[in-house]
């Protein structure tokens, strides 16, 4: 079982063995990038580059924030190029491209076998779900986690 929860670590530490950014230029969100308002009407590039998405736990019907004295607090960074990853360290990922679609965006990692897939799970509270997909279609559950756009954090409950 430990094996099964390194190994993938391991992988995407070594895939990643990126310097820290603030070295490199580009910060992984910019400040000055543009958030759109119609986030949850459209599922397109624009609207995601900029954003931070933090994990929340499904526990019943209901979704909250992890107790962060017991857990991490997982997210998603996204900008331009690069995307942040934080799933056990903060990883910095180069983005080959940002691929929309009416219901799902998709995260293709530079030089990667893997991508990260975000869909809808309630627009109404800006909650979505990011898949950790490798080999074209196998989904990782121990990688993807339900998150909430930071905008919109304060509409948990």
């Amino acid at each position: 079982m430990k094996f099964k929860i390194i190994f993938p670590i391991v992988i995407l530490s070594f895939l990643s063995c990126k310097k820290n950014l603030k070295n490199e230029g580009e910060s992984a969100v910019n400040s000055t990038d543009t958030i759109s308002e119609n986030i949850k009407k459209t599922l397109d590039k624009k609207s995601f580059i900029g954003t931070k998405w933090i994990e929340v736990k499904k526990i019943n019907n209901t979704f909250q924030k992890p107790n962060i004295e017991e857990e991490w607090l997982s997210f998603v960074e996204i900008g331009k190029n690069k995307a942040t990853i934080f799933l056990m360290e903060p990883v910095e990922y180069d983005l080959d491209s940002i691929q929309t679609t009416k219901d799902e965006v998709i995260l293709h990692i530079k030089n990667g076998n893997w991508k990260y897939k975000f869909y809808w799970i309630d627009e109404s509270k800006y909650i979505g779900r990011w898949d950790y997909i490798y080999n074209t279609s196998i989904i990782d559950s121990s990688f993807s986690m339900y998150a909430i756009n930071k905008k919109y954090e304060h509409l948990l409950n």
